[in-house]
């Protein structure tokens, strides 16, 4: 009985260590995604961070800010992924300084080139979402849609967006919002940012999935 007991107490801490140190997973529309990249912003800004307009670490946030001049707030990450691929961020709509909108986008891109750019654009006051799915500039999809609830501002919202053999959707609050039901070509992607239009919003973080 006592060698059963030390070698529990051996084998144990190294299991709880190995599944501590294994990559979290989520299954999503019957996949299963690994993480690939998590960055919380109260731990600051990315390292290599970059992009234009205004930013900020707010109360352990990023916070965008971009004025009714039309300007957008955008930061960007520095992080290679594959075109399988799910995006995931939390946000919360602090104010609007437009009259019809502000709009809020998760979105991922080759380069500056913007060549091939994924991604929504979550618009509050309309409860609707534009989707985008661009390889080598052509707009394979390009549209807006219902996300049939209501956005609140000062709630927190989960935005995901995902591609998976070639197969484009997106999701808040765990709701699909859209579903290409058909597959197109994807790219290259180096750049997924985070940006604001016409108002203020706050980010949680960015979490990136690949499938195995």
């Amino acid at each position: 009985m006592l060698v059963v007991l030390l070698i529990a107490s051996t084998v144990l801490p190294l299991y709880l260590q190995y599944q501590e140190s294994r990559p979290p997973t989520i299954v999503l529309d019957g996949v299963t995604w690994t993480q690939v990249l998590r960055w919380n912003f109260k731990d600051g800004l990315y390292p290599e961070g970059q992009g234009w307009g205004d930013w900020a670490i707010v109360d352990g946030r990023l916070q965008l800010t971009a004025d009714a001049g039309g300007l957008e707030s955008v930061y960007l990450l520095p992080a290679q992924h594959s075109g399988d691929f799910l995006l995931e961020t939390k946000v919360r709509v602090v104010r609007s300084f437009h009259p019809y909108y502000v709009a809020v986008q998760l979105v991922t891109r080759d380069s500056e080139q913007v060549n091939h750019e994924s991604g929504f654009i979550l618009l509050p006051e309309m409860d609707q979402a534009i989707v985008r799915h661009m390889v080598e500039k052509v707009d394979y999809v390009y549209t807006a849609v219902p996300v049939n609830m209501s956005i609140d501002y000062d709630v927190w919202h989960l935005m995901r967006f995902m591609v998976h053999n070639g197969r484009v959707r997106a999701f808040v609050d765990g709701n699909p919002i859209y579903d290409s039901n058909a597959s197109y070509p994807v790219g290259e992607y180096h750049e997924p940012h985070l940006s604001v239009r016409y108002g203020i919003a706050r980010f949680e973080y960015l979490r990136i999935f690949e499938t195995p």
